[in-house]
This record gives structure tokens, sequence and C-alpha cells, in this order.
């Protein structure tokens, strides 16, 4: 049987994931309303700030505002009400209710010394329901009904996860139209792209790194996971010919990056060998063995000998 091969282009945007919590491009907080509702009344009290696109709220604001029992033992954060029992820790996707995983879009963080959660989630993982809308002058609202007692859907349940061979292990991206943005500066003007990785064994999941308009990731048949990205080489608001592209091997049964990040040019994959190919930024052609993480050069000639069948680019 002849290998199938892979071949990945530096000409798209892909991305790169690891094992640490996610990098945004700009460290930007901002507030991204007008006016906040609670139960049909207006309520300037809510402490609410949007980071990467994703309204968060200070957790202090949350017990006081919405009569819930908060408490903070770094670095979890518990909520109690007369039903439920929920645990969030700082840096972590995962929620869990009364026992129940739930994944979060984004992870907790603390700023000026105050814990700030996702505000749509926590809201409907109590029930609440959490509405926004911006009119056509722009004026936004954000509407929280703590009586609605909505019935809770997992957020995982409505991505689509691409498995690996063994399907313990899914990829799944959240797309926005929207970009990370700061009050001074116009933002970069691409898309970007959530990536979540998720244990179906353990019921966790794990979000990698943000990447601008698309992401690129390959399962070997071990469950080894192979993740690219377009990085923006260091540059604010790079165009196309300033992105830089870097892969990384992670093994997602530990956790662990076995590959650290890679400046590339260009790749091929040898799937049915576990081989990858690459030519480096110092434009060295590289033969990388997954099986055995053994590296050796090759010449230009062999490199370009490598036939595909199968294109990954989307």
């Amino acid at each position: 049987m002849k290998a199938k091969k892979i071949i990945i282009s530096t000409i798209l945007f892909i991305s790169l994931g690891n094992t640490s919590f996610s990098n945004g491009f700009y460290e930007n907080y901002r507030k991204n309303y007008d006016k906040i509702i609670l139960n049909t009344i207006e309520n300037k009290n809510l402490d609410i700030i949007t980071y990467h696109n994703t309204n968060f709220i200070n957790v202090g604001v949350l017990s006081r505002e919405m009569g819930l029992n908060v408490s903070f033992e770094k670095p979890t954060v518990t909520i109690k009400d007369d039903k439920n029992f929920i645990k969030i820790s700082v840096g972590d996707v995962n929620l869990i209710k009364n026992d129940k995983i739930h994944l979060m879009y984004d992870e907790p963080f603390i700023r000026n010394d105050r814990v700030y959660v996702p505000l749509r989630t926590v809201c409907e993982v109590l029930g609440y329901t959490v509405d926004y809308k911006k009119t056509d002058t722009g004026y936004r609202t954000i509407t929280i009904n703590t009586s609605a007692n909505n019935e809770v859907i997992g957020s995982d349940s409505l991505l689509k996860f691409d498995l690996s061979p063994s399907k313990r292990f899914g990829i799944a991206s959240n797309q926005t139209n929207e970009q990370y943005i700061s009050e001074n500066e116009s933002p970069y003007p691409n898309m970007y792209v959530k990536r979540y990785l998720k244990d179906f064994k353990t019921g966790l999941s794990y979000k990698l790194e943000d990447s601008l308009i698309g992401e690129r990731h390959i399962f070997t048949k071990d469950d080894k996971l192979i993740l690219f990205k377009k990085t923006d080489g260091g540059i604010k608001y790079p165009n196309l010919s300033q992105m830089k592209t870097e892969f990384l091997v992670l093994n997602p049964s530990s956790m662990k990056i076995i590959q650290e990040k890679v400046k590339i040019k260009t790749a091929k994959y040898d799937e049915e060998n576990d081989i990858l190919y690459y030519l480096d930024e110092q434009s060295n052609y590289i033969k990388y063995d997954l099986k055995t993480l053994y590296k050796t050069k090759i010449n230009k000639q062999i490199y370009e000998d490598i036939k595909y069948v199968y294109n990954v680019i989307k």
C-alpha cells in the first residue's frame, strides 16, 4: 500500500496549540456594553469586562448582586445556590457543576486582585439567560434574567470534534467574526479561532492557543497531535509576508509537549510511516520520525521527491 502523504502550506493562516492556557494576540481589557439589565432593572454595579471577545464578571459582584454564595480559595472559585454546587479554577476552561463537567470558552483569570469568570457560561449553568443586543446605532445592552430557570446545555455539545484514531481525543474550533479590539487602535482585520482539545476519557477540555483566521492539526496513528500556526513574527499588525509558521508535537494523554515550537517554511506528512518532513527557517530540510523522535537532515531533492495524495488544506 502506498504511503499517504499530507502537505502543509505556509500561505494560509494555521494555528498552534500548547499545554499552557491561551496566549491572546493583544492583552486588551475593555467594556463591550453601554447598559446592563438585571431582571428588568438597569444595574450599574455589575463589574463586567470584555477580554478576547468574552464578557467576564467579577465573582464578588456576582455574589453581591445575584445573591449567590461565592468563595475563593486560590485557585478555585466555589459558587453555591439552593440547587447547585459549582467549582471553577483560574486558568482552567472546565467548570464542574454537581460533578458534571462543562466547557467554558475562556478561562477565568485574576486582574487587579479580582477574579473574573465567563459571564454567559456561569449564568447559563445556573439556569439564567444572558442576552447581548447591539442596535443599528451601536448601542449595546447585556440583559441577565436569573428567574428563567432554563435547561442547561453543555457548551461542548455545540462544537464539532475531529477525533483522534483511538477516538479518545478530539479537536474543536469556535470561530468568530470579531477581533481583539483595543480602545485606541484598530484591530488586525481578520477573524480568529479559539481551539479546544477534549479528552473524552476524563471529560476534561484544554484551550489551546488562539489563531488568526484558521487552524491546522494532524493526529498521528498513536494519537500524537501535530499543531500548526501562523505567528505574527513579533509584529503587532503584520501582513501575510511577515507571518511565520510554527509547529509543535503534543502528547494529549499526558498533556506534555514532545516537540517544542519550531519555525518552518513548509512541511509534508507521511501518515503511513509517521514521518514529518519540513523546511526550517534556516533552510534545512529535516526528516522527523515521530515514532523514534529522531531527526535527520536530508537534501532538497529528497524533499521535493516526496509526493502526497491528500492535501490537508481545506
